[in-house]
């Protein structure tokens, strides 16, 4: 439908495609689609992944610097593998992915707290409008500890190289997304974790947000989502549900709401009984 579409438009001929009648034909074909031509939906990258990169990466190995620090960023800043690393070993591309001397700014906040921030040429929503990145510091599965020790480790990476380069013997190799993944594999197979594609990391980054209470809105802005459209990747609902229902009813708000429609009473010049109708 979209490249009848752009027929249309590039010859000038009037389209009609979004009528009604239309939009009744797609979901219709899509509510007759097998399923044996459907995407199984991806599993989650978990804490219990990181937790297994974290205990079986040798820190020491510019390599595995360069995979704990991708990995860290893609779970907590809900980004695209694509956004980090590069598609094949030649196919590094300025105007596509992030270099090596792209400026990474370090913020210290309150009580400790640490961030980082790096913009990125190419955004999965902006485009070539470009993004930035950034990610906060924990006590533990610190996304800023790890890209600080992969720029400390492998620093002698030439500036015009791909930003998760790393140092071996004779010289540097550029991290592929193939490479990445299959790193992660050969750790978390053996501890029977699930298998996850490289848009796990996104999806799990922001399940784990969700539950730990950071509202949606924050997390969209987290991802560079535009809408909140990315809660279809909610995955953990039987979790997620009763968290985001029970918080909706907590004390607070209750006694907020009440502030709010005595306010307005009182505004209003309405007796005391309007209060209590309204809140039965």
């Amino acid at each position: 439908m979209s490249a009848v579409r752009a027929w249309h438009k590039q010859n000038g001929a009037h389209w009609e495609g979004d009528k009604d009648y239309i939009s009744l034909v797609k979901t219709s074909a899509h509510k007759f689609t097998p399923s044996s031509s459907k995407h199984v939906k991806c599993f989650p990258v978990t804490i219990e992944h990181l937790i297994a990169l974290d205990r079986y990466l040798d820190l020491q190995s510019g390599h595995d610097c360069a995979v704990s620090a991708i990995a860290q960023i893609a779970f907590w800043s809900c980004c695209h593998l694509g956004e980090l690393t590069i598609p094949t070993h030649n196919g590094f591309d300025p105007h596509r992915h992030v270099a090596h001397s792209s400026p990474v700014r370090f913020a210290d906040h309150w009580d400790g707290l640490r961030s980082a921030h790096l913009h990125i040429p190419f955004g999965k929503v902006e485009r070539e409008s470009g993004a930035d990145i950034s990610v906060t510091g924990w006590s533990e599965l610190c996304p800023v500890c790890a890209l600080q020790t992969h720029l400390a480790d492998n620093a002698v990476v030439p500036p015009d190289a791909p930003m998760f380069s790393y140092v071996m013997a004779g010289g540097w190799v550029p991290l592929t997304k193939a490479v990445f993944l299959q790193c992660c594999k050969e750790i978390w197979d053996p501890v029977r974790l699930s298998r996850v594609s490289g848009h796990s990391f996104c999806i799990g980054g922001a399940t784990e947000l969700l539950l730990a209470g950071v509202p949606p809105e924050v997390v969209a802005v987290q991802g560079q989502w535009k809408s909140l459209a990315f809660l279809l990747y909610w995955r953990k609902l039987e979790d997620l549900l009763p968290l985001m229902i029970s918080r909706s009813y907590d004390k607070s708000c209750v006694e907020k709401l009440c502030e709010e429609f005595e306010a307005y009473r009182i505004h209003n010049n309405l007796p005391a009984v309007i209060l209590s109708a309204m809140l039965l």
